[in-house]
């Protein structure tokens, strides 16, 4: 019998206005159908390699598969015979032919993704929130998605400790919150009330900022608290400030990615169905 092996996953917002489950599932079908790829850092691209229905025929009960990470060389780049030390020009003698279809450090990246709370669950194992952040706003940058789609946020998701970590901070001098319009089928009333506020002044997005030089430090009313809470889905939150010992402090949401890990025996599941298990439980505890 296999050894239980850990699986850790993270969770990612992805947003269009306006917005329904079966517009969240084209947006997706779209992108893996046409091959689009996005640029996560330097060489490294990623694509949505496989990808199918969890419930045949049903995406908008929820979609699974791979990304595909993988190195994108230039073709005119020089390679290093590291034997002779010698450099290979593009019509170098003993240059590689490499197919441009074909892309060498592959890494496979399950995950799972749910139209209906527009929420993606992924193996943060195998990638980082902010590379897979990086990599779907690259590919959802193209003018044809676009084009067919509007424009899509893409947004990781805070644990529920990142604000309280923020609020204990114990002099805070200055406190920074961005949100983007949230969707409005989802979080608590007072994150529907932020909603309605932007919708009625024709905004998608709000910048709040408070300052001091009181020895006392910022005190963040329910208000901000709400603006907070509502950032953690939605935006980011960044606080400077002092501790008790008067050294400088900061802490942002941004630090502290939603975590959530489980075991499974590889001998019974596999990891993509591992992840899918969890899923389900990640969903609903991002959008408490």
């Amino acid at each position: 019998m296999g050894r239980e092996r850990k699986v850790e996953v993270g969770a990612i917002n992805i947003k269009t206005h306006p917005h329904s489950p079966m517009q969240y599932a084209e947006l997706f079908e779209d992108v893996y159908e046409k091959e689009y790829l996005g640029k996560i850092r330097g060489s490294y691209y990623g694509i949505i390699g496989n990808m199918r229905c969890i419930e045949e025929g049903k995406p908008k009960a929820g979609l699974e598969g791979f990304f595909y990470r993988f190195m994108n060389l230039d073709p005119n780049a020089p390679w290093l015979n590291l034997e002779s030390r010698k450099v290979l020009d593009k019509d170098a003698e003993g240059r590689p032919i490499i197919p441009d279809h074909i892309k060498p450090d592959l890494k496979r990246i399950p995950f799972v993704f749910f139209p209906k709370t527009h929420r993606l669950v992924f193996d943060r194992k195998t990638i980082s929130p902010g590379s897979l952040q990086r990599l779907l706003e690259s590919i959802f940058a193209h003018e044809a998605i676009i084009q067919e789609h509007g424009s899509v946020d893409v947004l990781v998701e805070s644990s529920h400790e990142s604000i309280e970590r923020i609020l204990k901070v114990h002099r805070k001098t200055k406190l920074t919150i961005k949100i983007s319009k949230p969707n409005p089928d989802e979080g608590s009333d007072d994150e529907i009330r932020v909603l309605e506020k932007l919708g009625a002044q024709n905004a998608d997005r709000l910048e709040h900022i408070l300052a001091t030089k009181e020895k006392d430090g910022l005190k963040p009313d329910d208000d901000t608290q709400i603006l907070m809470r509502t950032a953690r889905s939605n935006g980011v939150v960044f606080v400077e400030g002092k501790d008790e010992d008067g050294e400088k402090v900061e802490e942002s949401t941004k630090e502290h990615p939603y975590t959530k890990t489980d075991s499974y025996n590889p001998d019974h599941l596999t990891l993509l169905e591992a992840v899918r298990r969890i899923a389900y439980d990640v969903v609903k505890e991002v959008l408490e």
